[in-house]
């Protein structure tokens, strides 16, 4: 789950930032407990729930082990003297910062799930072995809802809290559904309403760095690489249908090399003119954008 992976990618940071330094043959105490916390805190990680009532007390186990993580990272900081800047105390506390905001959006969605059991006085609950989507939790609900009520249990009204629970549940999943409706719509209304056309020169079949109101002319430089955050905007237009898809091909994709391999030059060889579109466009596997961003990192590190 993404969830899961998400907390991997945070802990595996913190591992890294844990390593014993270069040299040492002995390591402290200290930083022996650190490494157990954080193989602790791993295992929750395996074999990761699939149901709300397993999550939910996957997340308590993570909250609670959270914290040792903290202090054992502080405490090894500390010893080296390093506690003002320290990267395994940073990436401790985002790991549970991470853990506390799962747990709040568990807890705000699906506020029933740690009310169940799958099972009551014996008796299977249906639905409850099921992780619904934010577009199904509505519907979701009901269903519970309606199970609970013909349970033998619900004569004695054991299910009041849960029903109640399952009732603010609809309502945070509908109010999260219409605000990412009105997001959606608004968002297709900005892109709609760009136009990218004009910037564009046929000639040269690249787009512009910009338009000169004082003499009505686009200004004579142009976004002519690939390795840029420019070619957010080109893909945009092209899917829009502003500028011909020929235009994609028509960005620069000189190579530069890089340790035991080669990468695209951009104009200043920044982080940002790499990286920035990857936030939004996925680089397939084994392509030239996915080979030269992990090796501009690695050249940046190096650096």
């Amino acid at each position: 789950p993404n969830w899961i992976a998400g907390l991997t990618d945070t802990l595996n940071m913190m591992r890294n930032a844990a390593s014993a330094d270069p040299g040492t043959q002995n390591p402290s105490l200290t930083h022996t407990r650190l490494i157990k916390t954080i193989g602790d805190f791993a295992a929750t990680l395996h074999e990761p729930p699939t149901t709300p009532v397993g999550i939910s007390g996957r997340l308590d186990t993570m909250a609670t082990l959270a914290l040792p993580l903290i202090r054992c990272a502080e405490n090894w900081a500390q010893e080296r003297e390093a506690l003002a800047d320290s990267d395994v105390v940073f990436w401790a506390k985002a790991l549970q910062l991470s853990v506390f905001a799962h747990r709040d959006d568990l807890n705000a969605l699906m506020p029933w799930a740690n009310m169940l059991d799958l099972t009551a006085d014996g008796v299977p609950l249906p639905y409850l072995d099921i992780m619904p989507s934010i577009a199904t939790l509505p519907r979701h609900c009901l269903m519970i809802r309606s199970s609970l009520a013909r349970h033998p249990s619900s004569i004695s009204g054991k299910f009041a809290n849960i029903t109640k629970a399952l009732a603010a549940s609809n309502a945070a999943a509908r109010s999260i559904i219409s605000r990412l409706k009105a997001i959606a719509t608004a968002s297709r209304a900005m892109v709609d309403e760009m136009e990218f056309g004009f910037l564009f020169s046929v000639d040269r079949q690249l787009l512009s760095i910009g338009y000169r109101r004082s003499d009505e002319s686009l200004d004579p430089n142009y976004y002519d690489l690939l390795a840029s955050e420019a070619r957010l905007a080109s893909f945009v237009a092209i899917a829009k249908g502003d500028l011909p898809a020929k235009h994609w091909f028509r960005l620069g994709r000189t190579l530069t090399p890089i340790h035991n391999g080669s990468g695209l030059i951009s104009w200043s060889g920044s982080m940002f003119e790499y990286l920035m579109p990857a936030l939004v466009m996925r680089a397939p596997a084994g392509s030239l954008l996915e080979q030269t961003n992990r090796l501009i990192v690695w050249r940046q590190e190096h650096y």
